[in-house]
């Protein structure tokens, strides 16, 4: 069965991926308080990860 890429990235790598980004974009435009841009870096991380998380058991739902 040929999955699509999204659904063969690791979780981890989601919410290691959300994280650097969101810290750095956060940190770039809004402030450079450490606490601010880690933690709101990982609030969205876990939150992609449980959207990827959402959409396997959609698409392994849909694909039985």
């Amino acid at each position: 069965m040929n999955r699509p890429w999204w659904y063969r990235v690791p979780p981890v790598a989601v919410v290691l991926i959300t994280y650097a980004v969101t810290g750095a974009l956060i940190f770039t435009f809004i402030t450079d308080t450490a606490v601010v841009w880690a933690g709101g870096g990982l609030v969205l991380g876990m939150l992609a990860a449980f959207v990827q998380g959402a959409a396997r058991a959609a698409y392994d739902e849909r694909h039985r």
